[in-house]
C-alpha cells in the first residue's frame, strides 16, 4: 500500500491562478438558473403533473415542446459564452476605500456575443454585446479595496440571459 501526497485541486475555479489571454471553453462555463428559470421549471413541472393527471396529450406535447425550447435556450446560453477570450485586465491608483475603475479588455475571435454582462461584486455592472473577430473597447468597472497595497482583482463574472432571459 502506497501513500500518495494529496495535492490541492486545481479544477475548482477559486482555487487556481489564471494568466490572460484566457479563453473560454467548455470547463470556465457554469449554468446557475435564474429566477426566472426556476419558475420556468416549476411551471413545466406543473404542467405535466397536471397533463398526465387528466391524461390529456395535447397539454403532455405543449409540455414537452416547452421543455425542448428551454434545453436549447441552455445550448445558445452556452454558445454565447463560448470561446470568449479575456486580453487584459488592469487598474490604475487608487485612494483605500475608495472605488478604482478595472479596465477589462475583451475578444470575440469566432463569433457575435450578445447581451454580455460583466461584473465585478459591487453593485454596477456592465451590459455589452462583441461582433465577430473584433476587440471589445476596455470595460470600466469599479472595484473597491478596503487598504493600501497590491490587492488581487476581485472575481470577475461574465453573464448573459440571452435569449429567453432564463
Amino acid at each position: 500500500m502506497t501513500t500518495e501526497q494529496s495535492t490541492p485541486d486545481r479544477r475548482w475555479p477559486g482555487r487556481r491562478q489564471d494568466r490572460t489571454p484566457l479563453r473560454l471553453d467548455r470547463r470556465r462555463i457554469y449554468m446557475v438558473p435564474s429566477r426566472a428559470g426556476l419558475g420556468w421549471a416549476a411551471l413545466l413541472a406543473t404542467m405535466f403533473f397536471g397533463a398526465l393527471n387528466y391524461m390529456n396529450n395535447a397539454a403532455l406535447l405543449l409540455t414537452c415542446e416547452l421543455a425542448v425550447s428551454m434545453a436549447l435556450t441552455m445550448l445558445l446560453s452556452f454558445r454565447n459564452l463560448y470561446r470568449l477570450e479575456l486580453q487584459s485586465v488592469s487598474c490604475r491608483h487608487a485612494v483605500a476605500g475608495e472605488p478604482a475603475m478595472l479596465q477589462v479588455q475583451l475578444a470575440s475571435p469566432s463569433r457575435r456575443h450578445r447581451r454580455l454582462q460583466l461584473d465585478a461584486g459591487l453593485q454596477s455592472s456592465a451590459w455589452f454585446g462583441l461582433a465577430a473577430n473584433l476587440q471589445s473597447e476596455p470595460i470600466s468597472l469599479p472595484a473597491r479595496f478596503p487598504s493600501r497595497g497590491w490587492h488581487a482583482v476581485p472575481p470577475l463574472q461574465l453573464r448573459t440571459r440571452w435569449p429567453l432571459g432564463l
